[in-house]
């Protein structure tokens, strides 16, 4: 199994990586790095390495961006193995009533289209107050924009469905 892209606050996740570095020689680490930090050992089973993150570590991590290391740590040598982004998702069990659960593209996305309904009655594109100007994008730079959102947001959608993540497969390598 490959480093998850995605990841739940208070969820237990495993995952397993191949890797020719055997204990006792090497210790297989996992850093995780965003809002919050989580250090981890990776348990040895034949030639896999199997991290396990808690319900209660994945609780700890505030929802963000993160950037997931593996390594394989030598007595006196680092090898770098694997790396991945991790987005950590609110605890869906703690979260608050009136949480918007929308992705960003999701709620520019809506205040454009907000924005386009509203001028498509009627709007100045540029005016003035007791000499202060303000210009507002027309309307063929918020259809561009418009576009911009929707393909990210069809993005977005086709990874959660597919599960993909950007690194699959198994990970094998050796440093001589």
């Amino acid at each position: 199994m490959a480093i998850p892209t995605h990841i739940f606050g208070g969820d237990t996740v495993e995952f397993t990586i191949n890797a020719l570095y055997q204990s006792p020689e090497y210790t297989i680490k996992c850093v995780i790095r965003g809002p919050s930090s989580l250090d981890i050992d990776a348990q040895s089973s034949g030639g896999e390495h199997v991290f396990v993150l808690t319900a209660a570590q994945t609780a700890t991590l505030a929802p963000g961006l993160y950037q997931c290391f593996i390594y394989a740590q030598g007595e006196n040598t680092r090898h770098h193995l694997a790396s991945a982004q991790i987005t950590i998702a609110a605890n869906p069990a703690t979260t608050a009533a009136g949480h918007d659960p929308r992705t960003h593209a999701q709620k520019v996305l809506a205040a454009i289209e907000a924005l386009l309904e509203g001028r498509a009655a009627h709007d100045a594109e540029q005016y003035a107050i007791n000499g202060i100007s303000l210009t507002k994008m027309n309307i063929l730079e918020l259809l561009k924009w418009r576009d911009k959102y929707r393909i990210e947001i069809n993005n977005e959608q086709r990874l959660a469905a597919s599960g993909a993540s950007r690194l699959s497969g198994r990970i094998i390598t050796r440093f001589v």
